[in-house]
């Protein structure tokens, strides 16, 4: 973990639940503040909430860029619905995730982001099981 005492008290007590939380805590890929996530079309900056489409800046909300850094950040994995909520949910206050659901989350930050949000070709839904964030090639 690499803490920056330019951050605010609140990011470094985020970070050091998060390390406390996570059960797979050995296996964690730390960020560096300068790291950028690169993805065939898409660009993430984690420490600017940023995220760029080949050149056009992706403007989304709070709980919309979180589950898009969580997604980028653990590319092909699969997570359950209550998985995401619990993953977005410890970041955000009560008051911005009481009237959301998982699915109109992931619906709008499809729109977002995905070229063809009928066609994802960033987030895709695994039957029964959530979603993963896997980026395809576009054709």
């Amino acid at each position: 973990m690499i803490i920056s005492f330019q951050e605010s008290e609140d990011v470094l007590i985020n970070k050091i639940l998060s390390l406390i939380k996570d059960e797979n805590n050995s296996t964690q890929i730390v960020k560096d503040p300068e790291t950028v996530l690169s993805f065939p079309g898409l660009t993430i900056y984690p420490y600017q909430y940023k995220i760029m489409r080949k050149e056009e800046k992706i403007e989304l909300t709070r709980a919309q860029f979180i589950a898009m850094l969580f997604f980028a950040r653990h590319p092909g994995q699969v997570f359950s619905h209550d998985y995401i909520y619990d993953a977005v949910h410890q970041y955000l206050e009560e008051s911005e995730t009481t009237n959301n659901t998982v699915y109109c989350l992931i619906r709008n930050l499809r729109k977002k982001i995905e070229p063809d949000p009928k066609h994802p070709i960033y987030i895709h839904t695994v039957r029964g099981a959530g979603y993963k964030f896997e980026p395809l090639l576009e054709k």
